[in-house]
């Protein structure tokens, strides 16, 4: 028991085994993030990408409306106001 208590003391001088050097590096938090912030931001575009389609639909349905009521408004006027 001397004998391992004596190697002890000459390998680690300061008294305590180094279990830093062989404890397992921590991986970096860094790419886990990176991957989900890139599918937040596809999941992203891609609503957007529906909401346009959705307004593009709407817009084009209120601006044939409109159209259509102005030429009534334009024929009913050269009907039964044709000195305008």
């Amino acid at each position: 028991m001397r004998i391992l208590c004596s190697l002890t003391s000459i390998a680690f001088p300061n008294g305590g085994a180094p279990i830093r050097a062989l404890e397992k590096p921590k991986p970096l938090r860094r790419s886990v993030v990176c991957e989900v912030a890139s599918k937040k931001k596809a999941d992203s575009a891609s609503k957007r990408a529906r909401q346009a389609e959705k307004r593009r639909i709407y817009n084009k349905a209120k601006k044939s409306e409109m159209k259509t009521r102005m030429r009534k408004v334009s024929c009913y006027l050269k009907h039964f106001l044709p000195d305008l």
